[in-house]
């Protein structure tokens, strides 16, 4: 990927996954993205005239919820696994009963990831201006998420309670199959996530810019990464820094007095991170045997980074290509500079030293070292501009 090409931070992280992806692909390590990052979603059409349902799985490493007229991530998560109603002209056609019936369709959680990433989607398409545009309203998230009310199995026995309640069912009375989904069950930990990231947008639709507020491993203690900024932050400031919503400042008028004036934040929580406190080994949630913490995965996770080998020529231009980049970022920046000198002197310090020609001594001229040092700061600087 260029490195001076902006990006969506959704966008990137699907691009920058698929690389992983095609890297590991064949090695000993082919399953660490999915034993990390991957779920997958079930596809349903559950017919409400008949018996019959059928479900779809697909993939997926982040889970988009949306948030326009939600105060917290709980709503968008209720209003994802909500669905719609096939009806009327629209009616599914059910192969097995050979008629149209009234269907939902929907989406929900099959598998859910050790890490689970959730996109807030904050950017919308306005069809009549045929722009994008940015929802800084605000919404509300949490440190610990429990997910069970958005996965299959939770649904699925929910809907067979229901029936059995209106049907004065026992559990006797039940079909094998509905026996087994009565039964089934996982435990907490499954569904138990912490938060410990959060990407941050600021900005509006057309531009911007991302930070991150992360939290440690080896402590409980966050940290905000912004560019070359990276300090302590404390946690309680979430709300005013990430949720979104209006700010209200005050201003004072010609006349004399104070007005209060609201406007829209223009940070706002774009991805958020969680994850499990034990990573679990699971293959799927309808496999019969439970989840349990896996020693394949250690709790730091920390992945074993293998090396590489690209073409001379190849390396060569990325090099460039990065430094370009890089250079034009600094090459206004008088700290950078500073330290650019100075580890050019440092290198200079290897050379033969250059001696005064109008002393018989073998006395440095340091007039003609500091040029020395110019030459060899301006060669390296320049030669990659």
């Amino acid at each position: 990927m260029p490195t001076n090409e902006q990006r969506d931070v959704d966008e990137f992280l699907n691009i920058y996954m698929d690389k992983i992806e095609q890297h590991i692909k064949g090695s000993d390590d082919h399953t660490t993205m999915n034993t990390i990052f991957g779920g997958t979603f079930a596809q349903e059409l559950i017919c409400k005239d008949c018996p019959h349902r059928s479900s779809r799985e697909e993939q997926y490493l982040s889970v988009n919820i949306e948030i326009k007229n939600k105060a917290n991530i709980i709503e968008g998560l209720e209003l994802f696994i909500q669905g719609e109603m096939l009806e009327g002209d629209n009616a599914y056609y059910c192969e097995r009963c050979d008629k149209k019936i009234d269907t939902l369709k929907r989406c929900c959680i099959k598998k859910l990831p050790n890490v689970l990433i959730l996109t807030l989607k904050r950017f919308e398409f306005d069809l009549e201006t045929l722009s994008r545009y940015k929802l800084n309203s605000y919404c509300e998230f949490y440190d610990d998420l429990n997910m069970k009310n958005y996965c299959q199995e939770t649904l699925a026995k929910k809907e067979l309670l229901k029936r059995m309640a209106e049907e004065n069912l026992t559990y006797e009375m039940l079909k094998e199959d509905e026996k087994n989904v009565y039964d089934f069950t996982l435990p907490d930990e499954y569904y138990n996530y912490k938060l410990k990231g959060i990407v941050v947008h600021n900005g509006t639709a057309d531009g911007g810019h991302y930070y991150s507020f992360i939290k440690g491993r080896d402590s409980n203690k966050w940290f905000e990464f912004n560019d070359t900024i990276v300090r302590d932050y404390d946690i309680s400031n979430m709300p005013e820094d990430a949720f979104g919503g209006k700010l209200r400042y005050e201003q004072k008028i010609i006349q004399g007095g104070r007005q209060y004036i609201q406007s829209e934040k223009l940070h706002s929580a774009y991805v958020l991170i969680y994850e499990r406190e034990h990573f679990l080994a699971v293959a799927s949630p309808s496999s019969a045997e439970p989840p349990r913490p896996s020693s394949v995965v250690p709790d730091s996770w920390r992945l074993q980074l293998r090396p590489i080998e690209i073409e001379p020529s190849i390396l060569s231009d990325l090099i460039v290509a990065y430094d370009k980049h890089w250079l034009s970022c600094k090459m206004f920046d008088s700290h950078f500079i500073e330290t650019l000198t100075s580890i050019c002197a440092l290198n200079c310090a290897h050379l033969e030293p250059v001696a005064s020609k109008s002393s018989k001594s073998m006395e440095v001229d340091e007039p003609a070292e500091e040029l020395q040092k110019l030459k060899f700061t301006t060669l390296f600087f320049f030669g990659i501009v």
